[in-house]
């Protein structure tokens, strides 16, 4: 495939943890638009260490082993770091599960190169339109649709430039998963930097957890997210919320309620509602108490 871009200066990185053989689909979707992938395991099992190490002959893909699970955060960072000494300009981060389609990185950089200068200095997140799967093959993709600026947006897909870390620092690695994307985001908001949404460029990707119910005769999705991520979901968005009420009022509003529809969707639809409940009770008090990085499960 011909690009228009260089992209020498683009290095992907992935972060896996007991992951299967979507990893292979996700390398071969990106492998023609950046120059190396970097692959961060956080102490996998064994079917994932062979497939890592199947992936490792390739020339274009670099990985970390960790011999325990560190966290989304630190990962990234390791894989961040690993770029910057390598020189590059942009780092894509992406799910292991996830899809590149084609010319995605080009829509993006080409809608970039059209902004003014003062855009351009002060924007250092390109993201896609996120489309499940199963419906890509249906979606209009209208290419009248124009980039806009977003508040945050999630970790895949996000083409990032290194100038950023330098400016604002690395990814928040106390939170260990979730919110870790959108800390980074609101903290970059904070330093007046920008997010620049390219809904041409598509991203595939699958719900996963997300499950279907029904109230009132209306359908219903709800995540049905195990209790261990309900902990570090509400420890860390309390922090979040914290952290850049002021910085981003709407936003941290818009994620309470969504926090308040979550609470009553376990209620209504979720199973191991008590475990749930105890662990976002847990999750408040550690995070007002600021007890943060991995739970201690034993504690």
């Amino acid at each position: 495939m011909i690009t228009m871009y260089d992209k020498s200066s683009i290095c992907a990185i992935i972060v896996t943890f007991n992951i299967g053989k979507d990893l292979f689909k996700c390398f071969d979707s990106v492998k023609d638009q950046v120059n190396e992938v970097v692959i961060v395991d956080n102490g996998s099992n064994q079917e994932t260490t062979v497939i890592l190490n199947e992936m490792e002959k390739n020339e274009k893909v670099k990985v970390i082993y960790n011999g325990v699970n560190l966290g989304i955060a630190f990962a990234l960072n390791q894989g961040v770091k690993y770029a910057i000494n390598k020189g590059y300009d942009w780092v894509l981060t992406l799910d292991h599960d996830s899809k590149v389609t084609p010319g995605m990185i080009d829509k993006m950089l080409s809608a970039y190169n059209k902004l003014s200068n003062n855009e351009k200095n002060s924007t250092f997140i390109i993201v896609p339109r996120h489309v499940e799967e199963r419906f890509y093959r249906n979606i209009d993709i209208n290419d009248q649709l124009k980039p806009a600026f977003v508040i945050t947006e999630i970790t895949s897909g996000s083409l990032v430039k290194t100038d950023a870390y330098r400016q604002v620092g690395f990814y928040d690695e106390k939170l260990f998963i979730d919110y870790v994307d959108h800390e980074f985001c609101l903290r970059l908001k904070k330093y007046k930097k920008k997010i620049l949404y390219v809904p041409t460029a598509i991203l595939l990707h699958n719900l996963g957890t997300v499950q279907v119910g029904n109230f009132l005769n209306k359908k219903v999705t709800y995540t049905n997210h195990s209790y261990l991520r309900r902990y570090y979901i509400t420890r860390n968005r309390i922090y979040v919320w914290t952290k850049y009420l002021t910085i981003a009022p709407r936003w941290v509003i818009k994620d309470i309620v969504g926090f308040l529809k979550e609470i009553i969707k376990i209620v209504l639809y979720e199973n191991d509602k008590k475990r749930k409940f105890k662990m976002i009770f847990k999750g408040i008090t550690d995070s007002v108490k600021g007890n943060f990085g991995k739970i201690n499960m034993e504690g």
